[in-house]
């Protein structure tokens, strides 16, 4: 390499190469055009020709001069051009990756099956509307990559200079130093020269690079340096070198000395080679980081989402063969075959087609022929294949809703408002969150579930409309009354509280659109006798130790199946028979409807109970959301009045009163009213757990007593009263709430009440326990956690 012939030729047809892929591109990718991509292609490519000895660059063979005004240097220069090419080099990656996609997809027509005239579009042949997504992706990936080349280049163009510092001996100012005190000296007489020239000889002994020659002259411009007596022997050390580009030639006006670089040069080369392998390994980290960037951004989520295509896929094919009666093994093994090699696209479609085979299939199964024209042997068979039950209840349903609707016409009873001094709470009070049951007396209690059962206008399908209604109120809350056992929580005083909680909730939600007279009477019921002979210990206490009624009810939910027959027990009874005058398809909806909402009450179903209400609202979320934008009080405070965006009529209380959703709906209003305790003001709140959390510690009494585990919440001994009410309402009642709140928004008052008390609960925690900072930040971030889940709820 003493001449730069192969060096200008590869560089040369690297240019060559360059320049013929950026007019290419410039041509043919609109996108390229003006693009960061082009920039960086534009500037690296004239960046070679500093690096080609015919353009811009320097000769192997040639001597260099210094130069006297270093801030005139190319250095720098070729440095940022050089990492603004590596920066369009990486750049370029990316279309050199879609290039091999291209050739990953492409696939001979010959191997491709026929179409039949019949068959649908493949996903590649659909118009470019269906690919707007993958677009999009494509653009933002475009930019976030073209985001972190730029900031890539940047940073090679700000650390490449450091490597310069290996140059400083060709830029030491020592060297211009010692030849202008020749120069000096050369001017006055030879021996004053020889005599510099050894001092000049000494001093860079000690160096790797020194000088060789020196001759006294003339300089001819332009760069030119006229040779016309050379001095010898003068202590030099260093020698001529062999590659003339390693020589540096310094002068003044009428005196030279030349220098051998050789060390340095070779020092330098070294040092350019250490950048290069700094710029690959700073493009490999910023490769990986850009892959794991893309990785995180659009691969990870697209996979998870495509599996979950794959997986409901599956479960949606083998539902719709059970469904629509795919017998056939050939047939289940063709589906298999298909989820396991169609593309994902292909197989939404499919499951659409599945789902609504199935809804097709569940709407032919659940639809009720016109009995008008049928004689008794079809109703049998209907009867038969369906159930008795089924068909009765479908049958009354209609003639139900009928009846009520002509009844509540007819006959509404004139009931006087609550007052203070006849009854002990006000009608203000009874309807808001600071109402305490126990701020009466038992006959006070008493007096008002009669007053809720008669006054409520859902009394209209269940009373004749004469003054025995009133007396036989009175007699089934007096049995109720006496059937409570005296518990600190599970006693009558909770039972009426339920009761006016269901009240209350049915109002805000406008129950009355939705629910017919016997649905809501039914809840009243069930309300004030949901925990009718409560013995004040759980289920689990009661399978623990085998009671009576575990074995009996065979450990499903023993209490609540004794509430229920308890109740019924009484409203069997002659002189309570509140429902004597239904007709037995409106005895049967009461008594069902009674016995679930019971049944529900137990802790084991709040959890899918949270869940399904979610579902509801994610099933119907255009219905649900919020016509009109406006402030959180205006909308909570106002009517509640929503509408689909496309339709912009719906009403979604026509949800709530679908027949798949009305039980689940009842459900929770009997279950959230049972659990309403927290979500009160606070002093009602807080006197509500310590009732609750004394019932608890009875049960812990008699668990140590016969020598059994003691539940946590039941041990009074060890139980922080205030932590656990912030864990009650953490994971049972704030999502419980929450989930009615997105679906009835005027309940948001309960999601108030529930925000400020578990804030209130974390207040007394940190005065009784003290704890660390890190312990009450952890107990502080969960409580924030609720009020925020809360509050997106309310608005």
């Amino acid at each position: 390499f003493s001449t730069s012939v192969w060096t200008d030729l590869i560089m040369s047809i690297s240019m060559v190469l360059f320049t013929v892929e950026l007019v290419a591109l410039s041509m043919t990718d609109a996108q390229y055009l003006l693009s960061f991509f082009q920039l960086m292609d534009i500037i690296g490519t004239i960046s070679m020709a500093f690096d080609i000895s015919f353009l811009l660059g320097s000769k192997a063979n040639e001597l260099r001069l210094s130069e006297k005004h270093p801030g005139q240097s190319k250095v720098f220069l070729i440095r940022a051009s050089r990492a603004a090419r590596v920066g369009a080099r990486a750049g370029r990656l990316t279309r050199v990756l879609r290039v091999c996609r291209c050739f990953l997809e492409f696939d001979d027509e010959s191997k491709r099956p026929k179409k039949t005239p019949f068959e649908p579009l493949r996903e590649e042949e659909q118009p470019s509307a269906k690919k707007s997504i993958a677009k999009v992706i494509s653009v933002r990936l475009s930019n976030l990559l073209a985001t972190r080349v730029a900031g890539l280049t940047i940073f090679l163009v700000m650390v490449m200079p450091l490597f310069d510092v290996m140059s400083f001996p060709q830029k030491d100012l020592a060297l211009d130093a010692w030849v202008d005190q020749v120069s000096r000296a050369n001017e006055r007489d030879d021996a004053s020269t020889i005599a510099e020239l050894q001092k000049m000889a000494k001093f860079f002994s000690r160096h790797s690079h020194g000088p060789y020659a020196a001759c006294s002259g003339r300089w001819v411009e332009p760069d030119e340096f006229h040779c016309e007596k050379y001095y010898q022997d003068w202590g030099q050390v260093n020698v001529e070198p062999e590659r003339s580009a390693s020589a540096l030639l310094v002068h003044t006006r009428t005196f030279l000395v030349s220098f051998d670089m050789t060390r340095p040069v070779k020092v330098k080369a070294i040092v350019s080679l250490l950048s290069s392998l700094f710029t690959v390994v700073v493009m490999l980290f910023f490769g990986v980081a850009l892959s794991q960037m893309v990785t995180d951004l659009a691969v990870t989520p697209l996979e998870r989402m495509l599996g979950t295509v794959r997986e409901i896929a599956a479960t949606v094919f083998k539902f719709s063969s059970l469904m629509v009666g795919q017998e056939e093994d050939e047939g289940r093994l063709e589906d298999t075959t298909e989820i396991d090699n169609a593309g994902e696209m292909i197989l939404l479609e499919k499951v659409v087609e599945k789902l609504a085979a199935i809804a097709s299939v569940q709407t032919k199964s659940e639809r009720v022929p016109r009995r008008e024209d049928m004689d008794e042997e079809d109703l049998g068979v209907l009867t038969m294949l369906a159930g008795a039950k089924s068909i009765r209840s479908s049958i009354g349903s209609t003639s139900t809703d009928q009846e009520h609707s002509k009844q509540r016409d007819v006959y509404v009873r004139p009931t006087p408002l609550l007052n203070q001094e006849a009854n002990g709470v006000d009608e203000d009070t009874f309807n808001s969150a600071a109402f305490y049951v126990y701020d009466l007396s038992p006959a006070q209690q008493n007096k008002l579930a009669v007053h809720v059962m008669l006054s409520h206008s859902s009394g209209a399908a269940v009373f004749k409309g004469d003054e025995s209604d009133e007396a036989l109120v009175a007699r089934f809350v007096s049995g109720v009354q006496k059937a409570y056992p005296e518990n600190p929580f599970h006693n009558f005083g909770h039972a009426v509280d339920v009761q006016a909680v269901i009240v209350t909730t049915m109002k805000l939600m406008e129950a009355d659109k939705f629910l017919s007279n016997l649905e809501q009477f039914s809840l009243l019921v069930a309300g004030v006798g949901h925990d009718i002979g409560h013995l004040g210990l759980n289920n689990g206490f009661l399978s623990e130790v085998g009671h009576e009624l575990a074995i009996k009810y065979n450990d499903k939910s023993p209490l609540e199946n004794m509430h229920c027959s308890t109740l019924y027990q009484l409203l069997g009874k002659p002189e309570t028979k509140l429902f004597a005058h239904l007709s037995p398809e409106d005895y049967r909806e009461v008594r069902r409807i009674c016995v679930e909402v019971i049944l529900h009450t137990d802790m084991m179903c709040h959890q899918n109970m949270v869940k399904d209400l979610n579902l509801l609202y994610q099933m119907n979320s255009e219905v649900l959301r919020p016509s009109v934008a406006g402030s959180a009080t205006t909308s909570r405070k106002s009517n509640w009045k929503r509408k689909t965006m496309k339709e912009q009529q719906t009403d979604p209380l026509t949800v709530f009163g679908s027949s798949e959703n009305k039980m689940l709906v009842m459900d929770a209003i009997v279950h959230s009213a049972d659990v309403s305790n927290p979500a009160r003001e606070w002093s009602v709140t807080q006197a509500w757990a310590d009732r609750c959390l004394d019932e608890f510690f009875a049960q812990g009494d008699q668990e140590k007593a016969q020598g059994l585990p003691v539940q946590f919440l039941n041990d009074r001994e060890r139980l922080s009263r205030p932590n656990s009410q912030i864990g009650f309402i953490e994971f049972m009642i704030a999502p419980l709430f929450a989930a009615q709140i997105w679906l009835w928004p005027m309940l948001c008052e309960y999601g108030d009440c529930l925000s400020a008390n578990i804030g209130s609960w974390e207040e007394q925690w940190e005065e009784q326990t003290l704890p660390s900072e890190e312990e009450a930040e952890k107990v502080r971030s969960r409580v924030a956690e609720v009020q925020d889940m809360l509050s997106r709820a309310s608005l």
